[in-house]
Order: C-alpha cells, then sequence, then structure tokens
C-alpha cells in the first residue's frame, strides 16, 4: 500500500505540549504531504497549533476527571472516541498506556493498523510487562531509541527505531565574552536532574552562569520550582535563574551548552536542537541521549549521575575554544542530516505501512 493511499490519525492524551508533541507536529507537518493525517487529543493547545500548523482534521475531546488514576482516566477517555476508530486506516497511538485499548479498538474495526509510537522508557516491572503483553496486539511499535526498545526486545511484534524529527534553526547567536552559559532544557520536575546540575556548579567558578528554562508538569511542582530557586540563589546568586517556556525557537538563546542531567531520559529533544543550533550538546553515558552523541565529535559525554564528571567536561569546554568549535561544526552536520523532518516523515509512513503488511518481525533501526 503507498502512503497516499491510505491516513494516519494520531491519538494523543497529552495534557500539555512537551517535547513529544513537538515531535508529533514537525512529523505531521510533513507527513501530509504523503498521506491523509488526523489528530484525536485532549489538549486545546496541541488541538489549536495542529488546525494552525498541520490540518483543521482534528478531534478534541474534554478529559476525563481523574486524580490517582489518570492513566486508566486516559485509557477511558480513548474508549470514548470509538466511532473514530470505525475508519479504516492506521492509528497511533501517541501515550503508551493507551494500548490497554488496542484489543477493544481492533475487535471494531479489524481493517485497520495499530501502531504504538513508543518515547517512554518504561521502568516499573508491572508496567513493562503490561507493555509486552499489550504491544503483542499491535502491528507496529516505533521506538524513539534502542534504549526505549529494550524492554520489547524479545517481542515478537514488528518494531523500528527512529529517532526523532527536528526543524532546522538558525545557529544560536553570540553570547557574552568571558561567560559561560550553561542551561538545562524543559519540564521542571525531579527526575529531571536539576540538582545534580546545581551540585557540579558547587565545583565550577563564577565564569560559569546557569539557567533552567521550562515549567513544572502535571503533578504539583510549585514547592520543588521554588526550592530549585532558593538552592540555585544561595550557590550562585546572581549567576542563576529559572526563566519561563519559550518557543523552540527561542529556548537557546544566550546559552553555550545544553545538558542533560536525567540519566533515564527517553531521548533528549533538546540534544538534536542544540546540535542544530551549533549550541554543546553534554549528555550522561546512560539513557537515550547517549545514543545522539559520540563524545568530542558531536557533544560531550559524562559519567551518569556524577556532578564532579560533570563539572569537568563543563570546565574543558569552556577552556578549549578549539575543541568547542570543532564539535559545533561537527554535530551541526550530523544532526541536520540525521533528524531533517522530510525524510524522516517518509521514512516514518514507509515504515508503518511497510512494517503492518510485511511478516518480518525482526526489529531495526532507523
Amino acid at each position: 500500500m503507498r502512503p497516499h493511499e491510505c491516513e494516519v490519525t494520531f491519538v494523543d492524551a497529552a495534557r500539555v505540549c512537551w517535547g513529544a508533541e513537538e515531535s508529533l507536529l514537525t512529523l505531521a507537518s510533513e507527513a501530509k504531504k504523503h498521506a491523509g493525517v488526523r489528530l484525536i487529543c485532549r489538549s486545546p493547545d496541541l488541538a489549536e497549533r495542529w488546525a494552525r500548523e498541520v490540518s483543521p482534521t482534528v478531534q478534541l475531546s474534554p478529559p476525563i476527571t481523574t486524580t490517582r488514576w489518570w492513566r486508566v482516566g486516559d485509557i477511558y477517555w480513548c474508549l470514548r472516541q470509538w466511532r473514530q476508530f470505525r475508519r479504516k486506516g492506521c492509528y497511533v497511538f501517541f501515550s503508551y498506556h493507551l494500548v490497554v485499548a488496542a484489543p477493544l479498538l481492533r475487535a471494531l474495526n479489524r481493517r485497520s493498523t495499530l501502531v504504538l509510537d513508543l518515547h517512554d522508557r518504561i521502568l516499573g516491572r508491572r508496567g513493562v510487562a503490561l507493555l509486552r503483553f499489550f504491544a503483542r496486539r499491535l502491528d507496529v511499535v516505533l521506538a524513539i531509541s534502542r534504549y526505549v526498545a529494550e524492554p520489547l526486545k524479545d517481542v515478537p511484534v514488528r518494531q523500528l527505531v527512529l529517532y526523532r524529527p527536528v526543524r532546522e534553526r538558525p545557529i544560536s547567536t553570540a553570547h557574552p565574552a568571558g561567560r559561560f552559559a550553561v542551561g538545562v532544557l524543559g519540564q521542571l520536575a525531579p527526575h529531571k536532574g536539576h540538582q545534580l546540575v546545581l551540585d557540579a556548579f558547587a565545583h565550577l567558578t563564577d565564569r560559569f552562569t546557569l539557567v533552567f528554562r521550562g515549567g513544572p508538569g502535571l503533578s504539583p511542582a510549585s514547592a520543588y520550582v521554588d526550592n530549585l530557586r532558593r538552592a540555585g540563589a544561595l550557590l550562585l546568586g546572581s549567576r542563576f535563574r529559572i526563566a519561563p517556556r519559550t518557543h523552540a525557537s527561542h529556548a537557546l538563546e544566550d546559552i553555550d551548552v545544553c545538558v542533560v542531567a536525567n540519566a533515564r531520559e527517553p531521548l533528549g529533544r533538546t540534544v538534536a536542537e542544540s546540535q542544530i543550533a551549533g549550541v554543546l550538546a553534554v549528555v550522561p553515558n546512560a539513557g537515550g541521549a547517549a545514543e545522539l552523541v559520540e563524545s568530542g565529535e558531536t557533544g560531550m559525554i559524562y559519567e551518569a549521575d556524577c556532578a564532579t564528571d560533570l563539572a569537568r567536561v563543563l570546565r574543558l569546554l569552556a577552556d578549549d575554544n578549539r575543541l568547542c568549535a570543532a564539535i559545533r561544526v561537527r554535530a551541526r552536520e550530523v544532526a541536520l542530516e540525521r533528524h531533517a523532518a522530510e525524510p524522516y516523515a517518509r521514512k516514518y509512513l514507509a515504515a508503518v505501512f511497510r512494517l503492518a503488511s510485511s511478516d518480518n518481525c525482526a526489529p531495526g533501526t532507523g
């Protein structure tokens, strides 16, 4: 089946637009040139951006009010859209826990292709067991990194690893001389490892500045953000700030280095964005982010969860302008080729339609 002969419906239960939704919008903006694309979502922000950037074909459905068992609410919300699943085509679950609904949706429409876009690393034993069980009811799993795909390595489902697409950005503007600006971008939440970066800064001199740019997740995070603000101000004074979320095209302005501190990061979209923008990427030697960096060539890698080694790498970069210049050039070249949106969209659609109709279940890497 050729891509233009089929329709792809993305199903996203996210309440807030983060990196995964940025990738979805980037993908869909190119995929619409080759196939029909629709969106079923519960986020008004995502629906508005989809209608503006991709297509008016979007179904915004109100969320289910839940507290503790919010994933159950997401699954119930998905099942309530059952009429939307009666159309022939390809349905891509963009929230991993929605695969629990796959058997019932399959019973409603056996002519359709069910796909999981897996961009979370499932860690708990129960969660892994459920994912492995329900993945068998899918046609295809597209994972964003080998790290994310690892729990499904021996599950008999067609699999492919495809790194995320990123729009090309202009190279970041020049920064004030004498200062080395370090940034951590994205959600302000404990698992993102902000404290590790603060601990590393305890070993650095006054030439280093630090910014945490992003916003809290859905869980109550005001206390965490307040604690970060107090700890940063106490340690670094005016050299530290917390900046609000901003558009991706401005997120890397005035930053020399983008640090990934989460050793369990599924991939790290900010790594690719940094490389394309000419900003140095520093990542741990664990998690999916390390798959995007060759240390000393396209970025730098430090020992995961080790503040002193992170400080060492930051000092090395600050003291070696020639190394930084070489990394910026090579990283941009590699990232522009690896994360180009248009080839990615064609590869994504081809993988879905080809793998869904193939008897070959062996996972691969794209």
